[in-house]
Parts: structure tokens; C-alpha cells; sequence
């Protein structure tokens, strides 16, 4: 399956500019598909030649090549690094997956860029002068707008009081087992007497359900509400600019650097709102679990949605973007495993599996599940009823970070292909 996706972008990439050159009387640059396959058989030697060239449509065309090899070598890893590396699991897939849309990604810039950019060479100042320059006037924008920036902080601290009230007092109980003498053993299997068993044999399965779990609602609901908050106030951190930044492209500024510049001036916000949020949270809740993980999970839900608000702001039109933002988000929702459980998408009587396959997509799926197993790790029971009801599992605490931190940069990678195709 992926030779045969890899096969028909070569093969699209090829026709298409066929089409341009031959089809549209040469409207293109006739030269791209022999520097392209010239990109492909240098493979490494491509970034030393590149040195030596002034032609920045020569250097997208070669390395639009060069990354097409990067990709195919990253798909043809993957079952190699199954027989070297598998005591990593997960995370050697998640890694390939990731170089696998890097590259794809690249291979898009290289050859929008090869069918926009110049044949010379702009001057402008250097990459790193660029993004202090672009840090420092978003800087600068966000000071101004502080009246935003304090109703989007004070709207955090308002959801997390409230959702503290909702949840005071509240506090996991777990199964009653032991007056039945009923246990799991070590690989988390439920042993029943076979006493009980004969009196009424459902009994082992009820027995497993906690007399009060408010951790799933817990970690719905402020998943939720961070998401939202991030989504709906990191919407002007691009959506506001875009006839500012296609007039600036024109005049050859740097696209990564005002893309990055961006992005560092919101880390001080994206940093701060969980934290308000959390503290406001904590204060009322039954929290047992550590602040610090806890923390770290809220700052990657926000630093996800904020990523879904720059993608839908780029490459939405302004009227639509923030409906389609939330919409992304609680779509994340409907696969992210609390109600419905992730058992009861694996077992859906019409589509059986299909709906379970979309929740590894789902960050929502993976920040839930890191809620409960920060919480319930504090309360040191509770781990086969937890399995049993949601299928969450103890082994997936180091995957679920990796998993949401990819999830992230996916988004951040798309809203910077955005901003790619709005370059003049």
C-alpha cells in the first residue's frame, strides 16, 4: 500500500507539470522533472550541491527529488526497523510515521515553491534576523491587544472554577471486590470463586464497575474546555494577517521565519492558560494525581488546538474558520474513547472496528486517557476495572505523550503548508 501511494505522487508530480509545460505551451519551467529525478539518484550529495547554486527554483526542483528518496527509504525502514527495534513498539511506528509525513510535507513545499518562486534571487536579511524581527512585532501586537489576551486568560480561570464546582467533593471509588473474594492476578485477570459463579454467574463482570468514577468526566470536560479556549482565542494570531503576510511574501521575506516568529511570540499564552486554568481547577477538585503531569498534559491540549486554530485560520475563509476549528475539536471528541469507550467502538454491532481505527487520530483519545492514568496511579487500584470498562492500559502512559505530541506537530506542519500556498 504505500509503494503504491509513493508511486502515484511520483506519478502525479510528473504529470502534472507534463501537462503545464507540454499541454499549457510551456507555462512552467520546462527542466523540473529531470532535476527532480537528478535530486533523487544524488540523494545526500544534494545538500552539498545546493551550496553551489544561486537559482532557487534549480534547488526546489532538486530537492523536491531528494525528499521523494528521503520518503521511499522511511516507508521501506518500516519493516526493518520492526526486526532491529522491537523492543521500542510503538514508538519506532510513530517515528516512521512522522519522517514519512515530513517528507511529504517537504515534497510539497519544494515543488509549490519551484512553481512560484523566481529565477533570482531576493535580498533580504538572514533567516534568524527574520524571526527576531517577526517575534518582536508579535510581541508588540499582543501588548496592544491586552484586553484580548486578559478576557481570553479570565475566561480560563472562569471555566476551570466552574468545573471545579461540578466536580468538589468528588473522589474515586473503586470496585467492591474483596467481600467477595474476588481479585485480579498478575496479568490483570479477574478470578472469581467458582461459588458465586454458580449462584449467579454475571456476577464477576458487575462486580468489576467502580461505586463512583468521575474521572472520565473529568478529563472530558476539561479536554474540552481547554480545547475550545485555545481554539477560539488563538484564531487572530494568523487569521488577522493574511493580506499583511501575502503583501510581505511578495517582497521575498521568509515564510519559516514569520511562521516561527509567530509561534514564539504565542509560547508565553500557550504556557500560561493551562496553568490558570489548572490552578483554578485544582483548588476545588479531588485531585490526587501529579500536579506536574497534570500541567504537561493541559499545556499539549492547548498546544494542539492552538495548532488546529492556526491551520483553520490560514486555510479557511475568515467567516467559516472558527466554526470549522470547533468542529475539528469535537469531532476529536466523538472518538476520544470516554462515552463512547473505546470497548464499545471496538465492538460496534454494524461497523465493528471501523469507528475504533479513527481514535488513534483523536488527540482528545490519547489527553483523555492520560488523565485517568495520572489519576488513577495515585489511588493504586482500580487498574483491571479501568481496563475492563475503557480499555485503558498502564502501557500506554509513554505512547499517549509521543502519540499527542505528534498529533501537534501534524497540525503546526499543516498551518505552515497553509501559509505556503498563500505566498505571492
Amino acid at each position: 500500500l504505500i509503494l503504491i501511494v509513493l508511486g502515484l505522487i511520483g506519478f502525479g508530480i510528473i504529470f502534472r507539470q507534463y501537462y503545464l509545460n507540454v499541454r499549457k505551451g510551456g507555462s512552467r519551467e520546462s527542466k523540473f522533472i529531470g532535476r527532480f529525478v537528478s535530486g533523487f539518484i544524488l540523494g545526500p550529495f544534494t545538500i552539498i550541491l545546493t551550496f553551489f547554486l544561486s537559482d532557487p527554483k534549480t534547488k526546489s526542483a532538486l530537492f523536491s527529488g531528494f525528499s521523494f528518496l528521503v520518503l521511499l527509504c522511511a516507508s521501506y525502514w518500516y519493516p526493518i526497523s520492526e526486526s532491529l527495534y522491537s523492543d521500542f513498539g510503538i514508538y519506532s511506528d510513530i517515528a516512521v510515521f512522522m519522517a514519512c509525513f515530513i517528507c511529504v510535507s517537504l515534497l510539497f513545499v519544494y515543488y509549490w515553491r519551484y512553481n512560484t518562486l523566481p529565477h533570482y534571487v531576493r535580498r533580504t536579511p538572514g533567516f534568524f534576523t527574520q524571526v527576531i524581527i517577526y517575534t518582536k512585532r508579535s510581541f508588540i501586537q499582543q501588548i496592544r491587544n491586552w484586553k484580548g489576551i486578559v478576557f481570553d486568560l479570565g475566561l480560563m480561570f472562569a471555566v476551570g472554577s466552574f468545573m471545579g464546582c461540578i466536580f468538589y467533593g468528588r473522589s474515586y471509588q473503586g470496585p467492591l471486590l474483596s467481600p467477595f473474594g474476588i481479585h485480579y492476578d498478575e496479568n490483570g485477570k479477574i478470578k472469581c470463586p467458582q461459588e458465586l459463579m454458580d449462584i449467579f454467574p454475571p456476577i464477576c463482570s458487575l462486580v468489576q464497575y467502580p461505586i463512583d468514577d468521575p474521572l472520565p468526566g473529568m478529563s472530558s470536560l476539561t479536554s474540552l474546555a481547554v480545547s475550545l479556549g485555545a481554539v477560539t482565542s488563538s484564531m487572530r494570531i494568523f487569521g488577522d494577517e493574511k493580506p499583511q503576510f501575502r503583501r510581505e511574501s511578495s517582497a521575498g521575506i521568509s515564510t519559516g521565519a514569520y511562521y516561527l516568529g509567530k509561534s514564539i511570540a504565542h509560547l508565553p499564552i500557550v504556557f500560561l492558560a493551562p496553568l490558570i486554568f489548572w490552578y483554578s481547577f485544582v483548588g476545588l477538585a479531588g485531585i490526587r494525581g501529579s500536579w506536574f503531569h497534570h500541567y504537561c498534559l493541559l499545556f499539549l491540549v492547548y498546544f494542539t488546538a492552538s495548532g488546529i486554530a492556526y491551520a483553520t485560520s490560514i486555510m479557511v475563509r475568515p467567516s467559516l474558520a472558527q466554526l470549522v476549528g470547533v468542529m475539528i475539536v469535537l469531532t476529536s471528541m466523538m472518538f476520544a474513547g470516554a462515552n463512547p469507550t473505546l470497548k464499545q467502538l471496538q465492538s460496534n454491532a454494524l461497523l465493528h472496528k471501523i469507528l475504533y481505527f479513527p481514535s488513534f487520530g483523536s488527540y482528545l483519545r490519547w489527553c483523555q486517557e492520560l488523565y485517568y492514568l495520572i489519576e488513577i496511579v495515585a489511588y493504586q487500584e482500580g487498574y483491571g476495572s479501568m481496563e475492563f470498562m475503557y480499555s485503558y492500559s498502564l502501557q500506554n502512559f509513554g505512547p499517549g505523550w509521543v502519540w499527542t505530541l505528534a498529533i501537534a506537530l501534524m497540525f503546526r506542519i499543516i498551518a505552515f503548508l497553509g501559509l505556503i500556498t498563500n505566498e505571492q
